[in-house]
């Protein structure tokens, strides 16, 4: 499956800042979608 990112945005909230990414299969022209969190240490 090949996808082609489309779109992103934040997406904050009370339990912290997540980040929205939406995708089109290149095949099939559908849409997904990834929601997700991540945390940076040093």
């Amino acid at each position: 499956m090949q996808l082609k990112r489309v779109a992103e945005a934040k997406l904050p909230t009370p339990l912290g800042d997540f980040l929205m990414v939406g995708f089109e299969e290149l095949a099939t022209g559908h849409d997904h979608a990834a929601l997700g969190f991540w945390r940076y240490f040093r």
